[in-house]
């Protein structure tokens, strides 16, 4: 009889790995170094969804692309925010281009993006194609990491989170007419604090999509987003009729008042800012920004108009 219940148990087990076989889908596949019950079963695990924004594809953004696609698989959709003919060598992968933006009227920098980028395009998509993962996590192309290993590992780490992951901070802004404007923004700090985040009320945004206090900023170069919370914001696009506003205090600020649950990913081994670009890596793991081989950028200088 122990024979016969041992090739019962294997003849379960190859029926079992069989099923498991014919219902995975393309973007999942087997951890063989996990087993059940000593029978060599593989645990399912689907790859995380990945959206690269770049606009270029120069040797440095080629290689990037390369390792994201060892990584990510047919997972990884690549926004393009270049020229209109597309990028001639991402051949084979999934490249979105010329997606269908809205209709916003835009305040220049203080809005959500210049007309047709990345960002807008990649959100619109998002939109669209939400209930096909449930996190999805966006990069922009001046976000530096250290080596394929160890992105993968990182991204791997919170696959299993529930949780949205943003880089934000808490400003204490009050929502009266004392947040005025000034005559010159020459620093990025400045201009989250008073315009920004005056802009997410009205006249800048209808009334009935108007966000008051507490309020959050953050940097939006690279998160991972819970389909939930882009339906969620896609909800007060149309209440804002159709609009947008800017990206980084919408959805901060946003994320918080609708109570879904956000960490940051920041570790001793990240650093994120807006400039000045880094020059070396510093012993780090993942920065931003980092332009081509790091090549030095610094805090535009100049005065921007205030919107009407």
């Amino acid at each position: 009889m122990v024979p016969f219940k041992c090739s019962a148990l294997m003849l379960s087990a190859l029926i079992l790995v069989s099923l498991l076989t014919l219902f995975t889908t393309e973007h999942e596949f087997r951890d063989l170094d996990r087993y059940s019950g000593g029978l060599n079963i593989p645990k399912l695990i689907k790859v995380p969804r990945m959206i690269y924004i770049t606009h270029s594809e120069d040797e440095y953004q080629t290689s990037r692309v390369g390792m994201l696609s060892r990584i990510f698989g047919d997972q990884l959709y690549i926004v393009w925010g270049g020229d209109s003919e597309g990028p001639r060598h991402f051949e084979g992968l999934n490249v979105i281009s010329n997606y269908p933006i809205t209709s916003t009227n835009r305040f220049g920098a203080f809005n959500w993006v210049v007309p047709g980028t990345g960002v807008e395009q990649a959100m619109m998509w998002l939109i669209d194609h939400r209930k096909e993962a449930e996190y999805t996590w966006v990069m922009e192309s001046d976000v530096w990491f250290e080596s394929e290993t160890y992105f993968k590992e990182f991204v791997w780490k919170w696959k299993d989170s529930n949780m949205d992951l943003l880089h934000q901070n808490y400003r204490s802004i009050p929502d009266s007419d004392s947040l005025t404007y000034e005559t010159d923004f020459e620093e990025m700090k400045i201009l989250h604090r008073v315009r920004h985040f005056k802009m997410l009320r009205p006249p800048f945004v209808d009334s009935n999509a108007a966000i008051f206090s507490p309020y959050f900023e953050g940097l939006f170069n690279f998160y991972r987003i819970s389909s939930s919370l882009v339906g969620k914001l896609d909800s007060w696009r149309i209440q804002n009729n159709g609009n947008w506003i800017f990206m980084e205090p919408l959805v901060a600020s946003f994320a918080v008042q609708q109570g879904f649950t956000t960490k940051s990913y920041l570790t001793d081994e990240i650093k994120m800012r807006y400039r000045p670009c880094f020059t070396q890596a510093e012993s780090l793991k993942i920065l931003h920004p980092v332009k081509g081989n790091f090549t030095p950028c610094e805090i535009p200088r100049r005065k921007h108009n205030k919107p009407s």
